[in-house]
C-alpha cells in the first residue's frame, strides 16, 4: 500500500500509514491500535480489530482525515445517549410508534448487555461483543428476531457516524445471513378440507 512501510521495534510490528499514523498489535489480545498525534495531543486509539488488513483499512482513514483536517476524536456518547439521540431521528421521520417502540426494546437490550460487561460507550461496541450478544440472545430467542435485532444495531452505528458520533464504524463489515423464513403447517388445513368433504 502507498505510504505505508512496517518497520520493527522491539519484538513489535510497527507499521506507517501515511506520514502521521503508526499501528501496532497491543498487549496478549493483539488488537491493533493506531498512535498519532492531533491538535498538539499524542493519541493512542484502539482499531478494534486483530486482523492487520482492516486495521490498516482503518489507519488510512484517520490518515486521511488528519491530512485533510477533517479528522474527529470520538465523543464519549454512551450507548443510552446515541440511542435516544436515534429514535428521536426516526420519530421526526415519521416513524410508526410501534417500531419506535421495538427498536427502543432491542437497543436497549443491547445497551443492558454491554453494560453488564462495562462498556457504556459506544465506541467502545466492536465484533466480538456484537458476536457475544447474538450468541447470549440466540439460546432463547428465535433466529429472526436475533437476526431483526443485529440489523437495528446495524442501523445505529451507520446512522452515529454519519452524526459524528463515532469516527469509524467498528461493525460496519459485520455480516448477517438472513435465517430462512418458516413455513406454515398445512397439516391441519388439510385435515380440515378432508373432514369437510366427507359430509
Amino acid at each position: 500500500m502507498e505510504g505505508m512501510r512496517v518497520s520493527e521495534s522491539n519484538d513489535i510490528k510497527r507499521i506507517q500509514v501515511g506520514g502521521r499514523v503508526v499501528i501496532y498489535p497491543r498487549g496478549k489480545t493483539g488488537i491493533w491500535t493506531a498512535d498519532f498525534w492531533h491538535n498538539g495531543q499524542h493519541v493512542r486509539k484502539s482499531l478494534r480489530t486483530r486482523n492487520r488488513k482492516l486495521a490498516v483499512s482503518r489507519a488510512t482513514t484517520i490518515a486521511a482525515g488528519l491530512e485533510a483536517g477533517a479528522y474527529q476524536v470520538d465523543r464519549p456518547t454512551t450507548i443510552r445517549g446515541a440511542g435516544e439521540a436515534y429514535l428521536d431521528y426516526l420519530r421526526t421521520e415519521g416513524r410508526a410508534a410501534r417500531t419506535i417502540t421495538r427498536y427502543h426494546g432491542e437497543i436497549g437490550t443491547l445497551m443492558c448487555f454491554a453494560e453488564a460487561r462495562g462498556v457504556s460507550k459506544i465506541n467502545r461496541i466492536d465484533m466480538v461483543l456484537v458476536d457475544a450478544y447474538r450468541a447470549e440472545r440466540i439460546i432463547d430467542h428465535d433466529p429472526s428476531t436475533v437476526y431483526h435485532e443485529t440489523v437495528v444495531i446495524k442501523q445505529l452505528f451507520k446512522w452515529a457516524k454519519k452524526r459524528g458520533l463515532i469516527t469509524v464504524n467498528p461493525i460496519a463489515d459485520y455480516e448477517l445471513n438472513k435465517p430462512p423464513r418458516k413455513r406454515k403447517s398445512c397439516a391441519s388445513g388439510s385435515a380440515d378440507a378432508g373432514h369437510r368433504g366427507t359430509r
